[in-house]
């Protein structure tokens, strides 16, 4: 079949079939990035910076409504023409409201209490490490005979204790506190915790996980987020041992795997929903983050090769676009005439296009023989610019 394609429609289309193609697109190459997480030689020579910053990049092209052209093909607007039926079926006796409407009612109602449910644990996480008495770091120091000098970052967090955490996290995002577990750590294992909690501040990776959060609740529906948010949260925890890891010797890294290892058996229950833990009980994250400190090789070149070819899928999601369809520009009477209306066959019909907007299908020309025919929507454009000469 013959795809013909139209390079004269929005640059700029925030409409709902062009909304939906996006998503799909971009949801593929994230799913493609999760993919790549799960392989330890992948994930040895691009690093986790590099497949976080793909991941940045695929996430903001879902945003951003420019498109090349717009693809036309008689399998697709059947589909298309099917589901912008479904979408304007009336509901109700009074047919105030359409399926998609409801759909767009059902999606706010999820999200605000998503939001809501988010919010009221935020509150009381917050509460709770509020009551906690501060500890002080001089003590803390004194104690295990560290040097203030090196953790000027976490003096500027409140230093708590709880019984109701296993393993060290740091919580808040305004405000922030690191909670230490009531447990016996040798020096070592203590420094290795408040230098990587130490890295989450300067990386401001609570607010990461913040935007990521809400970008999940915002495509509730769509199941790769949950895969993203899962991989993208591992990869952060990655990367912060890579960069902690970098000025350690062999010895100091293998002492800082042990630690590692000791706090995840200690590790029983939950991490705070906005807390970044030091180790949590995922296992299978855990021994994909060891196996990057014991060898950890970024290749500078695949890094190259990897950036060049997501380049190439991300230049193809702007030049198949399906056509726009703005809903609430169909509604109303319009007077159809060869000037404001142009058919363009699709292989078993004919499309009709009114005022450059694509107004429904027919298979017969019936009452619209005086109606121009062209094989794209450019070939009738350009007759148009040419008969306005």
């Amino acid at each position: 079949m013959i795809i013909s394609v139209d390079r004269t429609g929005d640059k700029m289309d925030w409409s709902l079939f062009s909304l939906i193609t996006r998503n799909l697109y971009c949801s593929g190459l994230i799913l493609l990035l999760c993919l790549c997480c799960h392989s330890r030689k992948l994930l040895k020579r691009l690093g986790p910076s590099c497949i976080m910053l793909s991941f940045i990049v695929c996430i903001i092209r879902m945003f951003v409504p420019l498109n090349f052209s717009y693809i036309y093909h008689p399998v697709l607007r059947t589909g298309m023409n099917a589901f912008r039926q479904f979408l304007e079926i009336p509901l109700g006796q009074g047919h105030f409201v359409t399926a998609g409407q409801v759909l767009m009612m059902v999606w706010g109602t999820v999200f605000l209490a998503l939001i809501c449910r988010k919010a009221v644990i935020y509150v009381r996480v917050c509460r709770y490490v509020m009551l906690l008495p501060e500890a002080g770091w001089a003590e803390l120091f004194s104690e295990y005979h560290l040097e203030n000098e090196s953790y000027r970052e976490l003096l500027k967090c409140r230093l708590v204790y709880s019984r109701n955490v296993k393993f060290p996290c740091l919580v808040g995002c305004k405000k922030r506190s690191l909670l230490l577990p009531k447990l016996e750590y040798d020096r070592k294992q203590l420094q290795y915790i408040l230098l990587h909690e130490q890295m989450h501040m300067k990386n401001r990776d609570i607010w990461r996980k913040l935007s990521m959060d809400f970008l999940c609740i915002c495509f509730w529906w769509n199941p790769v987020f949950s895969l993203l948010r899962k991989e993208y949260f591992g990869l952060i925890e990655m990367r912060n041992d890579l960069n902690l890891s970098a000025n350690l010797p062999d010895k100091e890294i293998v002492n800082y795997m042990e630690c590692l290892k000791d706090i995840a058996i200690q590790s029983t229950g939950k991490m705070h929903v906005f807390g970044i833990p030091f180790s949590g009980g995922n296992f299978k994250n855990l021994k994909r983050r060891m196996a990057l400190l014991a060898d950890s090789a970024v290749c500078k070149w695949q890094q190259m090769i990897v950036c060049v070819l997501l380049s190439g899928l991300l230049v193809l999601t702007f030049s198949g676009v399906l056509p726009p369809y703005h809903f609430a520009k169909m509604y109303g009477v319009v007077r159809v005439t060869s000037e404001n209306t142009c058919l363009i066959k699709n292989g078993k019909g004919y499309d009709i296009y009114i005022n450059d907007q694509y107004a429904g299908s027919v298979k017969t020309r019936n009452h619209l023989d005086d109606i121009p025919i062209c094989i794209s929507l450019e070939e009738y454009l350009r007759r148009n610019r040419e008969g306005g000469k």
